[in-house]
């Protein structure tokens, strides 16, 4: 299915589920009856400025307009998830779940032995926590050390400089979650 044909079906959906006639969520919009009817047809692919208007209208995001729909269930085996090997092969970076959910990103993460691993500094204002599962993770945020056992969480600014250290003798291993920050 073409993208046109995906945001196409997805506009329509959302506007029948709201009880919105093509006219009404057009007003609402602003923007032409026509250019929302050859949208919804499929045969345009509209700009990054009707999208917004449309999002904004319907009270969905972005992602909801643009992304294929998902089936009910899905089984998903372990050797189908993402996983990255990273610090030469000391951490084990894999996605908790394969679906993106926007504006968020969940890893599960095993670091071995004496392993450290820099953080990417995020976008200002975004958040990231990690909770440890198993041994003893050192996390350098911005210039401050915080040590963490089983069942800690650590809530700290993404868009610092931060690190991840394992300096116990056995694997250690939590769960980063990173709640980006909106854009205006």
């Amino acid at each position: 299915m073409k993208p046109s044909e995906i945001i196409a079906k997805n506009i329509k959906k959302l506007r029948e589920i709201q009880n919105l006639t093509q006219l009404q969520l057009a007003t609402k919009s602003k923007i032409p009856r026509s250019t929302l009817a050859t949208i919804e047809s499929g045969e345009s692919s509209p700009s990054i400025d009707t999208l917004l208007k449309i999002t904004e209208s319907l009270s969905v995001t972005l992602d909801e307009l643009v992304s294929k729909t998902r089936p009910k269930t899905t089984l998903i085996r372990a050797k189908d998830i993402s996983k990255q090997k990273k610090a030469d092969g000391a951490i084990i970076q894999r996605k908790l779940i394969p679906d993106p959910i926007y504006g968020m990103e969940i890893d599960h993460l095993i670091l071995k032995p004496n392993s450290r691993m820099r953080g990417v500094p995020h976008i200002k204002d975004t958040r990231e926590y990690f909770s440890c599962l198993n041994g003893e993770v050192e996390i350098y945020c911005d210039g401050e050390k915080f040590s963490l056992r089983k069942g800690d969480v650590l809530a700290f600014p993404g868009d610092r400089p931060h690190s991840y250290y394992n300096k116990g003798k056995k694997d250690a291993e939590g769960f980063s979650v990173i709640v980006l920050a909106k854009l205006a």
